[in-house]
């Protein structure tokens, strides 16, 4: 009688296959034995036959446990072994993986920390440039306005020694009419004397006219005494107008100094506002850029510890893949557990 054949695995219906071809010759012998029985009944035929049909029986049972084991039990111990080495390496890996994703956490984390810190010290110095610009702005505005008061001063003391100038040169044409009343008064003096000697001559008959001549040498004496006071205090007053002039003239050249030094410090005030102006846009521009990186670092942070979680929990679930595989290498072989820290699965042999 054969084994009714129902629906197995590949390997369970090779099993089946060779059981049952095996068992063919078996059963072959039993019904011929069953034959002879029939025909001889006497005791020691049926003796035989029992002792003959007892030991196809056993034959056939150990045949059967035999190819079990060869197709079934070792395959599948093979199958456990195997998986049993793939989750101590899965729960290996995983622990590496979490201790990874750990200390990439922990770095993120303090690289964030330090991009927070680099963001408020830049966000710092960014109002720091941005003052800076401002009261460059004003020293710039200042100095401005100082460049054209030197400007206004520097032309009004150029005037006033055009002024100066001008008096002087009235000052050198009033010292020639003094000059001219001065020889005016000599002339008239000497006129005098020679009227006053005609008089004398003429005796009483120019008396009078003496007189007149002596008052007119003594008003042409006051008038060459009036000149030449005159003249030396003319002579004073362009001394002053000389020194006043040059004192202007040093003045004007100092403002002209003063006015240009003014220019040039505008003119790099000026520059260094431009460049201010550039840097506080610059700053900006990097403050901008990491704040995206804090953005990011923080992201990758939280990606960090997501993946850390996700590990932990891999490794958790390998432990408990660990476990039942050591139930079923148990289940197979009756062998122990695989200790939970070793990365060493041993192969069962049957």
């Amino acid at each position: 009688m054969l084994i009714a054949s129902e629906h197995h695995s590949p390997e369970s219906e090779t099993a089946l296959a060779a059981i049952q071809a095996n068992n063919l010759p078996l059963l072959t012998i039993m019904n011929e034995a069953v034959t002879l029985y029939e025909k001889k009944s006497d005791l020691n035929s049926i003796l035989v036959i029992q002792g003959a049909l007892l030991i196809i029986l056993m034959l056939s049972t150990v045949a059967v446990l035999v190819l079990i084991r060869r197709q079934v039990i070792s395959p599948l111990s093979s199958f456990a072994s195997t998986l049993a080495e793939s989750s101590v390496t899965m729960r290996g890996l995983s622990s590496t993986v979490a201790s990874a994703a750990n200390t990439i956490a922990d770095q993120a984390s303090s690289q964030a920390a330090a991009v927070e810190e680099s963001s408020a010290s830049l966000t710092e110095l960014t109002s720091m440039t941005q003052q800076n610009a401002e009261h460059t702005s004003n020293a710039n505005a200042e100095m401005q306005n100082t460049k054209k008061i030197t400007e206004h001063a520097y032309t009004t003391m150029q005037e006033m020694n055009r002024a100066m100038e001008d008096i002087l040169a009235a000052s050198q044409e009033t010292q020639k009419i003094i000059k001219t009343i001065d020889e005016i008064a000599f002339q008239t003096n000497l006129l005098s004397l020679n009227a006053a000697v005609e008089a004398a001559r003429a005796g009483e008959a120019g008396a009078g006219f003496a007189v007149v001549a002596d008052e007119v040498r003594s008003l042409a004496q006051r008038s060459a005494d009036s000149a030449k006071s005159t003249s030396q205090l003319i002579e004073n007053i362009v001394k002053r107008i000389e020194n006043g002039s040059s004192l202007v003239k040093k003045t004007t050249e100092t403002f002209e100094e003063v006015a240009a030094g003014s220019g040039k410090v505008a003119v790099l005030l000026t520059e260094i506002t431009h460049a201010n102006n550039e840097q506080s846009i610059g700053i900006s521009q990097i403050s901008s850029g990491i704040h995206l990186i804090d953005e990011a670092t923080q992201q990758n942070s939280a990606i960090s510890e997501e993946a850390a979680s996700s590990a932990t929990e891999m490794h958790s679930e390998s432990q408990k893949l660990n476990a039942i595989v050591s139930q079923l290498l148990q289940v197979v072989g009756g062998t122990q557990a695989i200790a939970p820290t070793t990365h060493d699965t041993k192969r069962l042999t049957f």
